[in-house]
């Protein structure tokens, strides 16, 4: 009777032996996948342990652009120049900026508590301008919402985060711009007040060589004017970085997003909400043409200039946006030609045909090469083209009118047309008669150094366009003739 017992318990030490064994065997399969995935199980010798962490790489992209995981993050670190007192005239320079893809917003990563600490104490030195300042959000006028006024509302500093499972990393040669747009659904306003404070913005770091990555900042709250108060806006400045980024910054538009417009996709299950730039700028600001002033309106603009000292950057700028849009080929004009620029705004005082100037200065000058052009009906690089070859530019007063100025040959002249008698007080709401229209007058006196400005009235009557007397347009040629004295003609 014991033998048919002993049997049974030999099977059973047998089977359980074996249950074991294959137990093992399965621990074993998974530590050594886990090894393969992870490293963490793997002992390093001392030259392994010295080597820098291995990066993944996965079908991921941010607007088209690859980015891939890196399991181990390094800290944020700032450095700012500016006024250390006041936030609006500050620029920051940060490694590792990150884009936090489920808030829309941008964070600081760190590793400890001290780092941690480090960067908060940084906060009041640090926080800057996302984006330029319209002096018009301060104003508080009877009947205002305030919930779209407030300048403060672009002050900012990112969150800061403990990036315990590791972010994703856009390549080396891409530099984050967060930036608010003041209002680029209005053309002039786009190039003066987000693009040219970008590339001022980047110039001060020493980083137009890296590729750019522009995310248009959006606020909780729309700002007054700014591209998210109504849809026409928001479509306005959506079509018009459409059209300039490519040929202004050399931005391939389809990489421009918003914030919360963001293309992100991941070739497998997501890993961090995070994706970080090795180099990132912020802090528009006072980079802006205008800084904390209007831009003429109200007349204050024609006081102490916001744009002495500034000519070589704005003459750069221009340099380098028209060689992304054409090439290195040099902005001369090598035979004199004078350009009407026609209808280059929709209020009825500076909405310009100029056809008795016009008649006046091909009866007075022959055969000289007098052209007139809706700017707006050309493409960029027809506009730059243009601008390029001109001597003499004749324009209304206004970001339409006067944007050439940005791309016209060094030594050629503009002959600004403007209202002397269409003021108004944003603070009022009053119109002033006395004061006079010279919009952008700081921009073109000061920065557009290279070129030659006269500044020419444009005679008004009942709120509406007057007519030319005689004496005006004998003036208008002689001084015409005058400028063109300098091309000995």
């Amino acid at each position: 009777m014991r033998r048919p017992s002993s049997v049974l318990r030999f099977c059973f030490s047998f089977l359980l032996l074996l249950w074991l064994f294959s137990v093992y065997l399965q621990h074993e399969t998974v530590v050594r996948q886990y090894e393969q995935n992870t490293h963490s199980f793997v002992v390093k010798s001392p030259q392994q342990q010295n080597q820098p962490p291995q990066e993944e790489t996965e079908a991921t992209t941010l607007n088209g652009i690859p980015v891939s995981f890196r399991p181990v993050t390094e800290s944020s670190t700032i450095q700012c120049t500016g006024e250390s007192d006041d936030w609006r005239f500050r620029s920051c320079h940060y490694t590792h900026l990150c884009l936090d893809t489920e808030q829309h917003d941008f964070v600081l990563i760190y590793e400890t508590d001290a780092q941690y600490q480090q960067l908060l104490e940084s906060r009041n030195s640090s926080t800057v301008a996302i984006g330029g300042i319209n002096p018009r959000w301060d104003i508080r006028s009877p009947g205002d919402n305030p919930a779209i006024k407030g300048s403060d509302k672009v002050a900012w500093f990112p969150r800061l985060v403990r990036a315990e499972t590791g972010v994703y990393q856009l390549p080396s040669a891409v530099v984050l711009v967060p930036f608010h747009s003041m209002a680029a659904h209005n053309v002039g306003h786009m190039l003066w007040d987000d693009l040219y404070p970008i590339y001022r913005l980047l110039q001060t770091f020493d980083l137009l060589h890296l590729q750019l990555l522009l995310l248009r900042y959006q606020l909780p709250e729309a700002l007054y004017a700014s591209c998210d108060i109504r849809r026409n806006k928001r479509l306005g400045c959506h079509a018009n970085f459409q059209t300039f980024l490519r040929p202004m910054m050399g931005v391939d538009p389809t990489t421009f997003s918003t914030t919360r417009s963001i293309q992100w996709t991941t070739g497998q299950q997501q890993r961090s909400p995070l994706i970080c730039a090795a180099n990132g700028v912020a802090g528009i600001g006072t980079l802006t043409d205008h800084g904390l002033q209007d831009h003429g309106w109200d007349y204050l603009g024609h006081g102490v200039p916001h744009n002495f000292g500034h000519a070589r950057d704005f003459w750069e700028f221009g340099r380098w946006a028209f060689q992304h849009a054409l090439g290195p080929a040099v902005l001369t004009a090598k035979v004199p030609k004078i350009v009407f620029s026609l209808e280059s705004s929709k209020d009825w005082d500076r909405r310009l045909d100029f056809v008795p100037y016009r008649e006046a200065l091909q009866a007075a000058l022959g055969d000289l090469p007098i052209e007139a052009h809706r700017f707006w009906e050309l493409s960029v690089e027809q506009q730059l083209q243009l601008t390029a070859s001109t001597t003499i530019l004749i324009a209304t007063c206004g970001g339409g009118g006067v944007l050439p100025v940005t791309f016209l040959p060094r030594g050629s002249s503009m002959i600004v047309f403007y209202n002397p008698a269409g003021g108004y007080d944003y603070a009022t709401g009053e119109k002033r008669p006395d004061w006079p229209v010279r919009l952008d007058w700081d921009l073109l006196q000061h920065a557009a150094a290279h070129v030659k400005v006269h500044w020419f009235p444009i005679r008004v009557a009942d709120n509406q366009l007057g007519p030319v007397p005689d004496e005006d347009l004998d003036l208008f040629v002689k001084l015409i003739r005058h400028e063109l004295k300098s091309w000995n003609i």
